[in-house]
């Protein structure tokens, strides 16, 4: 079987916060999300390999987190966004 390499972008993060409201912050919900998902595929399915953008509260600018699924030759790149901002597509 190949392994799959998967991305994960914890969307946001340092100086950026993301949307908020009503005591959220996209940042931080993300990062609860994209840890939730890592452990789910964990407990659930083998042949796949997870990298984060970040793992840490920094700023990664998009390009960095295009550069590091590239670098990685991922086979996924998720990024979680948590917001109402108007946008189309997921």
């Amino acid at each position: 079987m190949m392994t799959k390499k998967i991305v994960i972008d914890k969307a946001h993060g340092g100086k950026d916060p993301g949307a908020v409201g009503n005591g959220l912050v996209e940042k931080e919900l993300s990062v609860k999300i994209c840890d939730y998902m890592y452990e789910y595929l964990k407990d659930n399915y083998t042949g796949f390999e997870v990298r984060f953008t970040r793992t840490t509260d920094v700023f990664v600018e998009l390009s960095k987190r295009a550069k590091i699924a590239n670098d990685y030759d991922a086979d996924v790149f998720i990024s979680n966004h948590v917001n109402a901002g108007g946008g189309t597509g997921y």
